[in-house]
């Protein structure tokens, strides 16, 4: 059976990523937590964690509870 995540890149990673230190970096010298949040919403960060948790999830289950091997691969073929 093929599952594909939908995870993002390294490339789309990185930019995520960036644009989360930027708001952090930003956020230290604003004390406006709407701004930050804004920005942490537009960086998409917690959307890539989500979808890198809940792979991880889904490999665990099927190793540990039903006994199945799995191959996890990059698109990007980074992996």
């Amino acid at each position: 059976k093929i599952k594909l995540c939908n995870i993002g890149n390294i490339h789309v990673m990185r930019a995520s990523l960036l644009k989360l230190v930027s708001a952090v970096r930003s956020q230290t010298n604003n004390n406006d937590g709407k701004q930050f949040l804004a920005d942490l919403n537009s960086s998409e960060w917690l959307c890539h964690i989500h979808k890198l948790i809940k792979a991880s999830v889904f490999v665990a289950d099927r190793v540990e509870n039903r006994g199945c091997s799995v191959l996890v691969h990059c698109s990007d073929g980074f992996d």
